[in-house]
C-alpha cells in the first residue's frame, strides 16, 4: 500500500490517506493539500537543513531525533548546527545516501 501510494504520488496521480480516527489528507503533486475536504491556503516548501534551521527551537524537548526528507537535501536534528546550538545529544542516526 505505501509503495503503491508513493508510485502514485511519483507519477503525479492524487493519493488520499486517513488517520485512524482522525483527519483524511488529499495530496497531489503541485497542488495544494486538502484536510478533511479543506484546501489548504498555504503550501509549505523548503529544504530538509532550512525547515529544522527554522523549527529546531519548537522540537527540541518534544522529540528525540527528527530526520526531514525531500528531494535533494536530507536534515537529520541532532547533525544539524541548529540542533547543537540546542545542544541535542548525537543520537547515532545517520543518513545512508543524499
Amino acid at each position: 500500500m505505501t509503495c503503491d501510494a508513493l508510485m502514485r504520488l511519483c507519477n503525479r496521480e492524487a493519493v488520499e490517506v486517513s488517520i485512524d480516527d482522525g483527519a483524511t489528507v488529499f495530496l497531489q503533486a503541485g497542488q495544494a493539500r486538502m484536510i478533511n475536504g479543506v484546501p489548504e491556503k498555504l503550501m509549505r516548501v523548503g529544504c530538509g537543513s532550512a525547515t529544522i534551521g527554522m523549527f529546531a527551537k519548537q522540537w527540541v524537548g518534544h522529540v528525540d531525533e527528527l530526520v526531514v526528507v525531500d528531494d535533494h537535501i536530507t536534515g537529520v536534528l541532532s547533525e544539524h548546527q541548529a540542533g547543537k546550538l540546542l545542544d541535542v545529544p548525537p543520537t547515532g542516526i545517520k543518513m545512508k545516501g543524499r
